[in-house]
Order: C-alpha cells, then sequence, then structure tokens
C-alpha cells in the first residue's frame, strides 16, 4: 500500500522536458503521482507526457505553487503528502527515506517536514541554497484528512525523528539571466498575492521600505561578503535577479 503522494506542481510550460525528467525520476511502484497544473497548461502536457506512467493530471484556475498545492492536497488520497515543483529531482536516497521514514514516523496535526534543497542555477550548482523571496519550500506534510494517533511527540521538533541528512533535492533553476526575469516576475506576482491576502490592509509606503531594506541586506550580504570561489558570479547574478524580484511585487498589491 503506498502511503505518500508526491506532488508536482507546473507554474509554466516553457520547459515541457523538465517535467518529464521530473516525473522520470520518481518511482511510480512506491509513490502515488499527482501533477497540477493551471488549465491553460492541461493540453500542452497531456500531448508531451506518456500516459503511460503512472500519475494523474490536475487541473485548477490557480497559477500560484502555494495554490496549485493546496489544490492537490484536496485530491490526494494517502497519509502523507510530498509538495514539489517541476524543476525538482528526487534522488534514490531521498525517495527511499521519505517512503521509509513515512511509514514508521507517528504523524500529528500540522506535522510538516522540509527537504533540502541542491540550487542548479544558470547551469552550475551554486555554494548555497537559494530560493527566491517567498518562494515556499518543498516539504513533506501530514494529510490533514486522514486521523492522527496519540503519540508521545507533540511539543518535539519533528524533524528530530527524520533521516538526517533524507538526500538530495535538485532545483534546477532557469538557464539564463533571460528566463531568471521571467522566474523572478512570477513569484513577484506570487508574493504579492500572497501578502495581500495576509494583509488586506497593507500600506504600500511601508512595505516598499521593508522590501528595499530587505534586498539591498540580502543583496550586499550574499553578494559582497561571502568567500570568492569559482560558484560566486553564478551567486552574483542570482542575488542581483532576487534584488529585483524583491522590488518588482510591490506594484503588484492591490
Amino acid at each position: 500500500m503506498k502511503t505518500v503522494t508526491i506532488v508536482v506542481a507546473v507554474i509554466n510550460n516553457e520547459d515541457l522536458n523538465q517535467v518529464r525528467d521530473c516525473l522520470a525520476s520518481i518511482d511510480a511502484g512506491r509513490f502515488e503521482i499527482m501533477v497540477v497544473c493551471p488549465a491553460k497548461y492541461h493540453k500542452s502536457l497531456k500531448e508531451v507526457l506518456d500516459q503511460k506512467n503512472q500519475f494523474s493530471i490536475t487541473t485548477c484556475n490557480q497559477t500560484s505553487v502555494r495554490g496549485l498545492w493546496q489544490q492537490a492536497e484536496k485530491s490526494a488520497i494517502t497519509p502523507w503528502i510530498v509538495f514539489i515543483q517541476s524543476s525538482d529531482i528526487l534522488t534514490v536516497q531521498l525517495q527511499n527515506n521519505i517512503d521509509q521514514q513515512c511509514r514508521k514516523f507517528p504523524p500529528y496535526p500540522n506535522c510538516k517536514y522540509n527537504l533540502q534543497r541542491i540550487s542548479i542555477f544558470l547551469k552550475r550548482r551554486t555554494k548555497y541554497c537559494n530560493f527566491w523571496t517567498g518562494e515556499p519550500a518543498p516539504h513533506i506534510k501530514f494529510n490533514d484528512s486522514f486521523h492522527t494517533v496519540e503519540n508521545n511527540f507533540k511539543g518535539q521538533e519533528s524533524k528530530e525523528f527524520w533521516t538526517t541528512p533524507m538526500g538530495s533535492l535538485l532545483h534546477y533553476g532557469p538557464e539564463t539571466i533571460s528566463k531568471a526575469i521571467i522566474t523572478a516576475t512570477l513569484f513577484a506576482e506570487e508574493w504579492a498575492e500572497n501578502m495581500y491576502h495576509k494583509f488586506p490592509d497593507l500600506d504600500k509606503k511601508t512595505v516598499l521600505k521593508k522590501a528595499v531594506k530587505e534586498s539591498l541586506m540580502n543583496f550586499f550580504w550574499w553578494s559582497f561578503f561571502q568567500k570568492m570561489d569559482t560558484r560566486w558570479l553564478r551567486g552574483f547574478c542570482f542575488r542581483l535577479t532576487r534584488f529585483i524580484h524583491n522590488l518588482l511585487w510591490i506594484p503588484e498589491i492591490p
């Protein structure tokens, strides 16, 4: 019996080969696989993906990673759910540990474990794990529609009960600066939407000051004060693009 559903969010159809690679890396004999995407991408995905693979495609009106994950969670039929993007690759070691740990770990409400990822940016691995500001982290979550059992782990850090390290999750980011700008814009829109729903009475001027401050701190700290190595330039490019991204989302707030 399968205990884990792996949800793969597709937020654009620019690189469908990447979606194929992501799905091909998942052991369909061990996990339920659910691809979730905006309705406008459904036709192009069906044309490209091999329907012999054991996965389902769910479509909705959501366009953000968070929105797609939340929509897929409603349809999951297993006790555990792993949320990733179509630009992620789950290694064999990580899949083995996820399957083994989810079978023996006693769940409780709101149980969640963030997966550590290795970032590939501009076709090269970066020294540090990079996330766009506001980008949701890939994670394992207990399906709250299932009943939890009483256990003695409440109040303790759930990460204490997971194998460390769990294994590698490879995240393939944009291969060019132009694609990085497109990606930055997508997450700028998602962040703006998320912030607006959380704080509908948000004062744009205050948010702008905080965004500029955070952007400058992140940009200068990571770009200029980290040790120089062969991956420094790619890290610099990522920080520069993220700096622009942090400012892009401000106009998106209604």
